[in-house]
């Protein structure tokens, strides 16, 4: 179905009577942007839908017609590239995601993107009830509820251990992995929750259920986490390095070996591992190592050049996604700009 946004709003704007430049105006936006809807050179953004619709004094529906997919590509990008997302937003994406479960109740995208976002309402959320409880704190610093409500915003450790858990987790994968019994990521999560709560007999059982689904570099690295999770650090880093030994063109070795150097206080080896890592990847690079190779140069007191790793970051965003705003760009000029403030 081909998308018709465009003439829509051309002939919607005309029968307002008002001008490309006016609605531009309206919109926060040049008049130049305007004109490439109505010539179907480009479409506006899903946050502007709402605006366009109050406007014109129509639906959202009655503004155009497009395939789902592109309409759930929109609600992608709208949950990637904004921090905190406007109600009005989130009810729209709501509702259109499950008005397509209506119509196809197996659909598997509209389930994930629900997810998303809703989680990312909630990530939001925290950031908010974060920001709220250092401000309860300035003016209240002694109240034990105060901090507890910061701890837990900021996803902070319990001193009671149970609360550190992830039981409900584990019980998910441990009855996910008995109905599907070849599914090779469904056991790495399980083994990530399992090694965490310091169940190393079953993590051990797990890990070697992975390793008939398929051999690679991560058997060493699990192995290694064991290890280290068990305080045998030596032991850990022999197999990390055995890792790395035997799959020296994979960069999923090298990334883990880097975060186990990390956890070692090796910095500049991490910093080595996470170059090299992303050094092996291919078009489009994911950013992960950049990023932890900035915290890297951070906590080595190199503050300098965490600024120009995560400068890199945005570089990469705009060469390999073509991504130049929104909140994948905003996150590395936030943490640009605060440690800008440490130097």
């Amino acid at each position: 179905m081909k998308i018709e946004i465009g003439q829509r709003i051309k002939s919607l704007r005309i029968e307002k009577g008002v001008t490309q430049e006016e609605l531009a105006n309206h919109l926060g936006l040049s008049y130049q942007a305007v004109s490439k809807w109505e010539n179907n050179i480009s479409t506006p953004d899903i946050q502007l839908l709402p605006l366009l619709s109050v406007y014109f004094g129509v639906t959202i529906d009655d503004l155009f017609e497009m395939p789902h997919e592109v309409h759930l590509d929109r609600i992608d990008q709208m949950i990637d590239n904004e921090r905190i997302m406007s109600t009005e937003n989130f009810n729209y994406a709501e509702q259109y995601l499950k008005g397509i479960l209506d119509e196809d109740p197996k659909c598997a995208r509209a389930y994930y993107l629900l997810a998303a976002l809703h989680y990312h309402r909630a990530e939001s959320d925290k950031y908010l009830a974060s920001e709220y409880a250092k401000s309860a704190l300035f003016y209240a610093p002694d109240d034990k509820a105060h901090h507890n409500i910061f701890n837990k915003a900021m996803g902070g450790v319990a001193s009671d251990d149970y609360y550190n858990r992830h039981d409900a987790l584990i019980e998910y994968y441990e009855n996910f992995v008995k109905t599907h019994p070849t599914n090779r990521r469904a056991y790495l999560y399980l083994l990530d929750q399992l090694i965490a709560d310091r169940h190393f007999e079953r993590a051990k059982e797990v890990l070697e259920q992975v390793k008939t689904l398929k051999h690679s570099c991560l058997d060493a690295i699990y192995e290694g986490d064991i290890a280290f999770a068990k305080g045998n650090e030596e032991e850990a880093l022999t197999l990390w390095n055995a890792s790395v030994t035997e799959f020296p063109n994979a960069w999923e070795a090298y990334i883990s070996r880097g975060d186990g150097f990390v956890k070692l206080g090796r910095y500049e080896e991490a910093i080595s591992d996470y170059e090299k890592c992303f050094s092996l990847m291919e078009k489009p690079r994911y950013t992960d190592p950049l990023t932890f190779m900035a915290k890297a140069y951070e906590l080595n007191g190199d503050y300098a050049k965490a600024i120009e790793t995560h400068q890199r970051v945005i570089k990469i965003l705009e060469q390999d996604y073509n991504i130049v705003s929104g909140e994948l760009v905003d996150a590395p000029m936030r943490e640009i700009k605060r440690l800008q403030a440490l130097i």
